[in-house]
């Protein structure tokens, strides 16, 4: 089967109502692709709601630190550290949409592989937490495949990727090939 004959519907916009359009579609059936030149999730998970949940969560932690002497505790020389609330803000951001549309798409049944370069999935997490999460994806039938080097990319519009994985070679299934 040809990657054009592979999806019966093509969503341009990877945002709240076109991963809802993606999603009421698949679950009745249908071969759906979705095309996102930039955000995958949308503004609202990249730059407005979540992104300012977390500004403001750490403002509150910021507001509760200052009023702690009135509680009988002392914190003495605290200081926020903004280039590090920004970078919390970023690394929350970042992993979302992964972590969201693995999940979705999986639970439509979709072959969901997520590939990631580093040893753990979500890097700006404690091992801890991101090996939890890794468990919860295999669990859920995602294929986590950690410590990655795309060695080649191949086919028409990418649909296979040959990886390197410590010492071993490995052929990521084409797109094509999953539906």
């Amino acid at each position: 089967m040809s990657l054009v004959d592979a999806y019966e519907v093509l969503i341009v916009g990877g945002g709240r109502p076109g991963q809802a359009l993606a999603a009421d579609l698949g679950s009745v059936g249908h071969r759906v692709a979705m095309i996102e030149q930039g955000m995958i999730g949308g503004t609202c998970i990249n730059v407005d709601c979540i992104p300012t949940k977390t500004l403001v969560a750490s403002a509150g932690v910021a507001e509760l630190v200052s009023g702690a002497g009135q509680f009988g505790i002392r914190v003495d020389g605290w200081k926020s550290d903004l280039a590090s609330v920004l970078a919390n803000k970023r690394a929350v951001v970042s992993g979302l949409p992964m972590v969201e549309l693995g999940r979705v798409f999986r639970r439509l049944g979709s072959r969901v592989t997520i590939v990631q370069r580093r040893p753990h999935l979500l890097p700006a997490e404690d091992a801890d937490v991101s090996e939890a999460i890794e468990s919860i994806f295999r669990e859920d039938g995602i294929d986590v495949v950690l410590s990655a080097k795309v060695t080649a990319v191949g086919g028409r519009s990418g649909d296979s990727v040959h990886l390197r994985c410590g010492r071993r070679e490995a052929r990521a299934p084409s797109r094509a090939a999953d539906s």
